[in-house]
């Protein structure tokens, strides 16, 4: 047990002069060059304040620990932190915050956007998702020169790679990649906006699987009975065919025909936009694909 000071001590402590703690200096956006606010977050300087506003974040943050921080500090932390995977050692030297305040600002904005808008990537419901929109991504994947008038969004699935764990390793292990790893499956739009995400999945599933499972094909047909039309989305070969899904041929006993390649081939070319819609999120925010 520590032994309690005496009267003449307490004295002389409280007699010492208080050693003052130098200042935070705040961080600052307009401080850093344009160039640079493109590198570390994605979004020129104008647009920042006004995603923060689009996400409903507060003015001032305050965190469970009691530390506070300016709403377009916080949404910063969380872009720098997708854009690459720094580690908050790095991040401390630009937002001169110590590990655990961005550690724990970090986990509070994703779990403030999951939120409030989570439930956008798993459904139709978008106000930029309209019978004129869906009309209008039809008319743009026809102009390609494609042989179906009725496709508006394409459906594939992407496999994100991770570590291999200790439990379930053979749940999470998929064959066709022979990696470990989380599936998620999307719907793009031919604009390259994300219509639907919906995941994660074992790496082991199969794509036709996860869209039994997910709904999918019941927000589809919800959707086309609003607006008053079928229209369809294109997948690769492992999806099957349906009312509102279309597949390339498959080669089986016979060899494909000419005409049957050639519509192989041309709605390939136009597919391929999901793949670029996938390769363009990794590019800009690898935090993503780091394991």
């Amino acid at each position: 047990m520590s032994k309690a000071l005496s009267y003449e001590e307490t004295v002389l402590m409280l007699s010492l002069p208080k050693v003052e703690r130098p200042l935070r200096m705040p961080f600052d956006l307009n401080a850093i060059d344009d160039s640079d606010v493109w590198e570390w977050f994605r979004f020129i300087r104008e647009n920042i304040p006004r995603l923060k506003e689009g996400f409903g974040i507060p003015d001032v943050v305050s965190l469970e620990n009691k530390s506070l921080f300016d709403g377009v500090e916080i949404l910063c932390i969380l872009l720098g932190r997708l854009v690459y995977p720094s580690r908050y050692t790095t991040l401390k030297l630009i937002y001169r915050r110590s590990k655990p305040e961005l550690s724990m600002a970090f986990s509070w904005i994703v779990g403030h956007v999951e939120s409030k808008f989570g439930h956008l990537l798993t459904s139709l419901d978008l106000c930029w998702l309209k019978a004129a929109d869906i009309s209008l991504f039809c008319k743009a994947v026809r102009r390609k020169g494609v042989p179906i008038r009725a496709v508006w969004g394409f459906i594939d699935e992407t496999f994100r790679p991770c570590c291999r764990p200790k439990v379930d390793q053979k749940t999470i292990y998929s064959g066709h990649y022979r990696l470990h790893g989380l599936k998620f499956q999307s719907v793009m739009a031919p604009d390259g906006l994300v219509v639907n995400l919906d995941g994660p999945w074992p790496g082991r599933r199969h794509d036709s699987g996860m869209l039994a499972e997910n709904g999918l094909l019941d927000l589809l047909k919800n959707e086309m009975a609003e607006v008053g039309a079928v229209y369809r989305l294109y997948g690769d070969p492992a999806y099957p065919i349906s009312e509102y899904l279309e597949a390339p041929f498959r080669a089986g006993a016979a060899e494909l025909s000419e005409e049957e390649t050639d519509f192989n081939k041309a709605m390939a070319g136009v597919r391929i936009a999901v793949e670029w819609g996938f390769g363009e999120v990794i590019q800009q925010f690898a935090f993503l694909d780091y394991f």
